[in-house]
């Protein structure tokens, strides 16, 4: 199984080694995976900027339940973000 960054650069390989319609349809599907990925990051960035906000301390019943859920969270995204780099 590939990765979206794998089908982004596979993508941008065939359209080199295609020429004509099949180069313009492989650029125009890693401009597409492109803009999926940004989009993804864009929403786990929102994401942990709510986590940082005072609506998110607003969820639960102390400041010190938030704290704690929030570095929990957190770890997780770490952790998610080490494995998608490995």
């Amino acid at each position: 199984m590939m990765t979206l960054e794998q089908a982004i650069q596979h993508c941008e390989d065939q359209a080199a080694r295609c020429s004509g319609e099949c180069a313009t349809e492989h650029l125009q599907l890693s401009r597409w995976l492109r803009e999926l990925k940004e989009n993804r990051n864009s929403g786990l960035s929102k994401f942990i900027a709510w986590l940082d906000s005072d609506c998110f301390d607003c969820v639960y019943d102390s400041v010190e339940s938030a704290a704690d859920m929030r570095r929990e969270i957190q770890a997780v995204i770490h952790r998610c973000r080490m494995d998608q780099s490995a």
